[in-house]
C-alpha cells in the first residue's frame, strides 16, 4: 500500500491526539513499521542522507554488487507481480506492443 499525503496527515494527526502506533496503524490498517517511518519526517530525511553518503563512500565493486543486488529485486518483484497481479500483466502487455510498435516505426524510417 502507498503511504499517500492523506496518510501522512492521518499519522500526524493521531500522533497530535497521542495515539499509539498501533492504535494509528490498525486505524489506518497500515503496519505499525509504516507509522514508525513516517511519524518523523526529520529522521526519514536524516536516513536518506546517510543512506547517500554510505553509498558515496563505496568502492567500485561494493557499489557493482549493491546495483545487483536491487536488479535482482526488482526482476523479482516484477516476476511476482506479473505472476498475481493481472491489471498489471495487462499494462506491462500493452506497454510492450507500444514499445515494439516505435521500435518498429523507427527502424522502418531508417530504412
Amino acid at each position: 500500500m502507498k503511504i499517500t499525503k492523506e496518510i501522512q496527515e492521518k499519522i500526524q494527526k493521531g500522533l497530535k491526539e497521542k495515539k499509539g502506533y498501533t492504535e494509528i496503524a490498525r486505524e489506518l490498517g497500515i503496519s505499525v513499521t509504516s507509522v514508525i517511518y513516517h511519524s518523523n519526517i526529520e529522521n526519514r530525511k536524516r536516513r536518506i542522507k546517510q543512506s547517500v553518503e554510505y553509498f558515496r563512500n563505496l568502492s567500485k565493486k561494493e557499489k557493482a554488487a549493491v546495483y545487483l543486488r536491487r536488479k535482482e529485486y526488482v526482476n523479482n518483484y516484477l516476476n511476482e507481480k506479473y505472476k498475481n497481479d493481472e491489471s498489471f500483466r495487462e499494462k506491462k502487455k500493452k506497454y510492450s506492443r507500444e514499445h515494439y510498435n516505435k521500435i518498429r516505426v523507427k527502424k522502418d524510417g531508417n530504412n
